[in-house]
């Protein structure tokens, strides 16, 4: 899988981008840069509620100690700078000897988590390691490990959630611990650049529900149909959602309680071009748009149909099956609305090609692009 970012269109990540990925120094950078970089991922700390107030306490005592000279004060205050001293003492022997492999899905679709996993060897430290906690910087959540034995390796999940399509650039892993007190947490970071090429959400177009459907007469949003040719009858099945209502075998229907529809096959092969109009400012309604795309592709997937995706600039040719469905998903990922863009020319008759309009426009009003629009033949 791979990572997101926006831009007219883009290549998808090289393969290998995502899968496995092991910590590894950061390509050459400026000298200043350079070494803001690798002290920064050297070690950071972040004080916890108990740390704060032992530091506190630790400050209000030395300085009673020096008011009254109290000799006991000073005692006390030594025992706390020394608790603090084997604090960062033993987190650095925590988070020193880690090495850590990422495993992440080169694409994803926008709004639903995927798994990260982590291989976590403990190396040649003498010490176990406590409270471990592996994330990614810049995305909230952690993936931890309670305990981890010397020279232990094992492996923690945690799940990421990419709200938007593109191509997401993870750059490092953070390791943290609380050990041994959980005064301090302290955090390493650990170089290892992976991509993500996260997929549009898919939208279906807002359809009314054939009569006798169930869900009690409310709205459903079925998969937008794509109008290819019927072919000859085949068989009957039960209603899904997307199916037309010419299609319903009523008399069937009334008897089992259910809705059931007539399925046809063999059906022209004529090529079906998706067509997407670039031609507007980025914002929601262009968001949707691509997600309405990407129903249109699921749609003619699942229906064995030969498609295709043309844009200003972006053109994939047509054919089928699942290779076919993540090339059209993946550049429907990297495509960018832009209002100069030149005016969309479609790419075959209008009557094989769909135009994705927005979801509250849809099956209701015509396009001036000279296309066809789903759910109504041209």
């Amino acid at each position: 899988m791979g990572s997101a970012s926006f831009g007219g269109h883009r290549s998808p990540p090289r393969p290998g981008s995502g899968g496995r990925t092991a910590a590894h120094p950061a390509p050459e950078a400026r000298p200043g840069k350079r070494a803001w970089k690798r002290f920064w991922s050297w070690r950071r700390i972040r004080f916890t509620r108990t740390g704060l107030f032992l530091t506190a306490g630790a400050a209000a005592v030395g300085l009673a100690g020096i008011n009254t000279g109290n000799n006991l004060l000073y005692l006390l205050l030594g025992i706390l700078l020394g608790l603090m001293a084997v604090s960062s003492w033993v987190s650095e022997q925590v988070v020193g000897g880690i090495r850590i492999r990422r495993e992440v899905p080169q694409r994803a679709s926008a709004g639903h988590p995927i798994r990260v996993s982590y291989e976590v060897d403990r190396g040649p430290s003498r010490f176990p390691a406590l409270n471990l906690r592996v994330g990614e910087e810049g995305h909230p959540g952690w993936a931890a490990l309670p305990f981890l034995g010397k020279g232990e390796t094992r492996t923690a999940a945690r799940s990421l959630l990419l709200p938007r399509r593109g191509v997401v650039r993870l750059s490092a892993m953070v390791v943290s611990t609380t050990a041994p007190f959980g005064f301090f947490e302290k955090l390493r970071n650990l170089e290892a650049p992976a991509e993500i090429l996260v997929w549009p959400r898919i939208r279906p177009a807002p359809h009314p529900p054939p009569k006798g459907a169930s869900g009690g007469g409310r709205r459903q949003s079925p998969a937008v149909r794509v109008p290819f040719a019927r072919g000859e009858y085949r068989a009957l099945r039960p209603y899904r959602p997307g199916d037309e209502p010419r299609d319903i075998h009523w008399r069937t229907t009334a008897r089992l309680g259910a809705p059931v529809v007539r399925e046809y096959g063999g059906g022209e092969t004529q090529s079906v071009w998706i067509c997407l109009d670039l031609r507007r400012a980025p914002g929601e309604e262009a968001e949707a748009l691509v997600e309405v795309a990407a129903d249109l592709a699921r749609n003619a997937f699942r229906e064995g149909r030969r498609f295709g995706l043309a844009t200003q600039g972006v053109r994939v040719e047509p054919g089928e099956g699942e290779v076919q469905f993540r090339r059209v998903m993946d550049a429907l990922a990297l495509v960018e609305f832009r209002p100069d863009a030149p005016p969309f020319v479609p790419p075959t008759h209008p009557r094989w090609c769909l135009m994705a309009d927005p979801p509250s426009r849809l099956p209701y009003q015509g396009t001036s692009s000279g296309c066809s629009r789903p759910g109504k033949k041209a």
